[in-house]
């Protein structure tokens, strides 16, 4: 029985000790990607700024708790708040790049009949440009509007990112 007690208490505090330290990883790489994004699309600086003076106070709250599981719920809290508002950020990142890497197969391809290529390319491309001017002219004003907007631009790249991968797998044919 003492095993049995024994083998729980010692689950419950590695899975402990692994939720804390996958908590400060989260934050660390969330404040990452905060800075990043602040960096390149200053016209959202002050929407993130906000979740992230949220975010930091819930940790803030976190680092003050002595019960050690309320400690890492409060830091999942501080990180899911940040992570909300940045996670489309992260995708328009991902998928911009996702979409680069198929126009550069794409131009690799060498093939007769170019018209497919082309006009995957010259898709990808605009695709990026309007993207990029989107998130550099756009001023906002509350999170519904970042939501708004991102949204829009992640279903615009991840049409094009279709559109591409069709036409890398119908140029191998």
């Amino acid at each position: 029985m003492q095993k049995i007690i024994f083998t729980c208490l010692l689950f419950v505090v590695c899975s402990y000790q692994s939720n804390f330290k996958q908590e400060i990883y989260f934050w660390e790489e969330n404040q990452k990607e905060y800075l990043e994004t602040i960096s390149k699309y200053p016209n959202f600086r002050a929407i993130l700024e906000f979740k992230m003076k949220q975010a930091e106070s819930l940790w803030l709250e976190a680092s003050k708790l002595k019960d050690e599981m309320q400690k890492v719920n409060q830091m999942k809290q501080a990180n899911l708040k940040i992570y909300q508002i940045l996670n489309p950020f992260i995708q328009i990142k991902y998928k911009s790049e996702a979409i680069v890497k198929y126009i550069t197969q794409l131009k690799s391809k060498e093939i007769v009949d170019n018209k497919l290529k082309e006009q995957a390319i010259v898709e990808g491309q605009t695709t990026l440009q309007i993207v990029e001017a989107k998130l550099s002219e756009t001023i906002v004003t509350s999170e519904e509007d970042v939501q708004k907007i991102t949204s829009e631009l992640i279903s615009l790249l991840s049409k094009t990112q279709d559109n591409l991968d069709k036409a890398v797998k119908a140029i191998k044919k």
